[in-house]
């Protein structure tokens, strides 16, 4: 059986439904092709409508089918899918074809090495070269996506081969073309699992276009959701980044969304707040903006107070901006009343032990005065060490007493 001829059998099987393509993808595998499709995909490399046929029938083979995609991660079907991608001299048409089976491929554990050997760099040199063909770029990107979120190896090869720049390229050219940018967003979110890609992704021209596509699809839910979640990462474990999205303006993307867009999201309004902590876990210099970020952080919090996780979101961010001297006395005004706001999130998840220790560290961080001089610091010191030693004095009669107690009921 030809290429050709397997192409049109599964084709057909698949517009019958999904039980005669699983039906179809058995009984072909069984009798061996998986290992003659990979080996014809390898003899006809150079051979237009061969490797067309070959990398189609792959991708049928792998669709939806586990067992398959470790039949054809044995016979090589990564290494010759990723010599067709780094090759990138096939029409565009099998192209994408070849991207849907990195997808697929990619699903199974065994091919993680295939996908090392050569498929990140294919996918890279795609992007680059065929950047101006919508469906091709959307495979590819949902091929970068899948691969990076498989192993770090592949999400390593994929940062080193270029893949950060060549994704952000795509998201600077997709213009009002929301598929491309959320598209974009999602395998950059991906992408930054490393130091190396993080670092990337947060220059001040990358912080910029991410802020620009949140700005400009503020309904988007997809846009929303993964430029969020790409700022969180961005920000966590680094005052540096967090800077460099500050001075982008991330401030009031978050507390215009905050306040007003994602009140019907919970989803990304919990994102939302994460990326808040991440942002001021270490307090930045020459920040001023804490009213309205306050503020909007309150209210996304009472939008969503029947949701736990927003609320546990919202009072550990609570929690970070109160311990920034100019944060807590936002907080503590009377325009944002925090304290007896955050008493509405443990009235209304009462019973909830998570919550009500979230809420007795935010509470802490907003009702605690550091000492302003010396004299304070050592009274401070001093009642410490008092309490220390009632505590313990206290424990030690207790003891004292119960002890009595079990030997007067001897005598």
């Amino acid at each position: 059986m030809g290429l050709r001829s397997v192409c049109r059998l599964m084709e057909e099987a698949q517009r019958s439904g999904d039980a005669a393509l699983a039906e179809c993808q058995l009984k072909l595998r069984e009798s061996g092709v998986c290992e003659v499709v990979v080996k014809a995909l390898q003899h006809h490399a150079s051979d237009a409508v061969g490797v067309r046929h070959g990398v189609a029938a792959i991708t049928l083979l792998a669709l939806d089918n586990h067992t398959n995609r470790s039949a054809l991660a044995a016979a090589g079907a990564c290494q010759a899918v990723a010599s067709v991608l780094r090759r990138c001299t096939a029409d565009e048409a099998t192209l994408q074809s070849a991207a849907a089976s990195v997808t697929w491929l990619a699903q199974c554990s065994e091919n993680c090495a295939g996908m090392v050997a050569g498929a990140c760099e294919g996918l890279v040199k795609v992007l680059e070269m065929k950047i101006g063909n919508k469906e091709l770029v959307l495979a590819a990107l949902e091929a970068v996506q899948e691969v990076s979120s498989r192993s770090s190896e592949c999400g390593t090869r994929l940062v080193a081969a270029g893949a950060c720049a060549a994704v952000l390229r795509v998201l600077y050219a997709s213009g009002d073309d929301t598929d491309r940018k959320a598209a974009a967003l999602t395998a950059m979110t991906h992408l930054a699992e490393t130091a190396a890609s993080r670092e990337f992704l947060s220059t001040p021209g990358a912080c910029a276009a991410v802020l620009a596509a949140l700005k400009a699809h503020p309904t988007h839910e997809p846009i929303q959701r993964d430029g969020v979640d790409l700022i969180s990462k961005l920000a966590d474990g680094s005052s540096a980044r967090s800077a460099r999205l500050l001075a982008a303006g991330v401030c009031e993307v978050l507390v215009e969304g905050l306040g007003r867009t994602w009140l019907r999201t919970p989803l990304i309004a919990e994102g939302a707040l994460l990326a808040t902590t991440n942002l001021f876990s270490t307090p930045p210099k020459g920040f001023d903006k804490y009213d309205a970020l306050c503020r909007a952080v309150l209210r996304a919090m009472g939008a969503h107070r029947q949701d736990v996780d927003v609320q546990l979101s919202g009072l550990n961010t609570v929690e970070v901006l109160a311990l920034i001297d100019a944060a807590r006395a936002q907080l503590r005004a009377r325009r944002c009343n925090a304290l007896n706001k955050l008493k509405d999130s443990v009235v209304a998840h009462r019973g909830n032990a998570e919550v009500l220790a979230y809420f007795s560290h935010a509470r802490f961080n907003l009702e605690y005065d550091p000492p302003a001089t010396p004299v304070e610091l050592f009274q401070h010191c001093c009642e410490g060490l008092w309490w220390c030693l009632s505590w313990h004095m206290v424990n030690f009669i207790n003891g004292m007493l119960r002890s009595a107690v079990r030997a007067m009921r001897y005598e």
